[in-house]
C-alpha cells in the first residue's frame, strides 16, 4: 500500500490547497456548503485526477526512470508495483476524480478536467 501512496505526490497538496484558500478569499461568505464543495473539488482534482495522471506519466517514463539515480527507487522502475497494476490504479483514480466532478459539479467541471 505504501508504494501506491507514493504515486499521490503529496508534496503538491500544499500548492493546490493555496488555490482553495484563494477561492475562499474571494467568496462573499464562507458557508458549510461552499466549504464542502471546495473540499470535494480539491479531492477530485488533486487527490484523484492528479494522482491518476502522474501514474500514467510514471508508466510512460518507466524505462528512463530505471536509469535515473533517484527515480529508479520509485514504485514502477524499482518493480515494487507491476505496470498492469499501475494502469489499473491510474484508471481507478481518474474515474473517481471524474465521478466526483460529474456528480457534484456537472459537465463543465468534467470538461475542464478533460482539458
Amino acid at each position: 500500500m505504501k508504494s501506491y501512496i507514493e504515486f499521490t505526490r503529496r508534496y503538491s497538496y500544499i500548492f493546490f490547497a493555496t488555490v482553495v484558500l484563494f477561492a475562499l478569499f474571494f467568496a462573499s461568505s464562507l458557508t458549510p456548503i461552499l466549504f464542502l464543495r471546495l473540499l470535494l473539488l480539491y479531492i477530485a482534482f488533486n487527490v484523484f485526477l492528479y494522482t491518476g495522471i502522474y501514474t500514467i506519466n510514471d508508466i510512460a517514463d518507466i524505462e528512463n526512470d530505471k536509469k535515473h539515480p533517484v527515480k529508479k527507487r520509485r514504485p514502477l522502475p524499482s518493480g515494487r508495483i507491476a505496470k498492469r497494476h499501475a494502469v489499473l490504479f491510474a484508471a481507478v483514480m481518474i474515474s473517481f476524480g471524474m465521478g466526483i466532478a460529474w456528480l457534484w459539479f456537472g459537465e463543465i467541471v468534467v470538461f475542464f478536467f478533460l482539458l
